[in-house]
């Protein structure tokens, strides 16, 4: 059996038969996060963080914006981007968001493993066509960690239904590469656990699995690395491990 690397979920229903994938949850307060009273304070330390800070520009010319959903990860956690009643991403706009760690729980430094975008197509499927606005031409990211803020990264690449990803790696630092080994594929896997699928979930999965993620719509690639527009030469797409076993080692 061939593990397939872990991406975006992109719908509730698609998710059924996806073990491997979390949906990226919304940095602007959404069910899949826990409610005042289950917050607990998140103290960083020299080793963990708490809290990212994700500015990102796009490009001033004419069609550069675009109004298809945004994910931002960095290998074990993802985040959508996503400002309520607001037009993010438009040509020429600067977009901040606040993320917070899963739970509220401090997360290693060293489970940065890079800095990647995703823009999805229409109606939020990956691999479907972007809409009247075309491809997506972010210019810059900037991280800050718990407020130090790192060196601003230059984005080269336009995000479209051909290249879905674009990569870049944290300062002073390279590229995890998750398909060296089985110990790096399994930290590249998300921390983060899915909710619980309702009957509806499971009944619309059982149909749309095979009608269009089998047949690429949002679907699973063996290396998704083909579809990154940045070609980081730190990744090299080699042989998934078949098996991978991991323990839990507090994060």
């Amino acid at each position: 059996m061939i593990i397939q690397r872990p991406g975006f979920a992109t719908g509730a229903g698609l998710a059924v038969l996806l073990s491997l994938t979390i949906s990226a949850s919304s940095s602007h307060v959404r069910a899949q996060q826990p409610s005042e009273k289950e917050k607990q304070k998140c103290i960083p330390d020299e080793t963990h963080f708490c809290k990212l800070m994700v500015k990102i520009t796009t490009e001033r010319s004419r069609g550069a914006g675009t109004d298809n959903a945004v994910y931002f990860d960095i290998g074990p956690i993802g985040w959508s981007l996503n400002t309520p009643h607001h037009n993010d991403f438009e040509a020429g706009s600067v977009e901040v968001f606040d993320l917070e760690t899963p739970d509220n729980n401090p997360i290693q430094k060293s489970d940065i493993l890079w800095f990647r975008l995703q823009k999805k197509g229409l109606f939020g499927y990956t691999g479907s066509h972007d809409g009247l606005d075309g491809a997506w031409h972010p210019q810059s990211l900037e991280v800050s960690i718990d407020g130090q803020p790192l060196p601003i990264i230059k984005v080269d690449k336009a995000l479209n239904s051909k290249w879905w990803f674009w990569r870049g790696a944290p300062a002073n630092s390279s590229v995890v590469n998750p398909y060296s080994s089985a110990a790096s594929f399994l930290r590249s896997l998300r921390i983060q656990k899915n909710r619980e699928l309702s009957w509806i979930d499971k009944f619309t999965g059982f149909f749309t699995t095979p009608l269009f993620k089998k047949n690429g719509l949002s679907g699973w690639l063996k290396c998704m690395e083909t579809r990154e527009g940045s070609k980081s030469p730190d990744i090299v797409c080699g042989s998934i491990p078949e098996r991978v076993c991991g323990g839990s080692q507090g994060h």
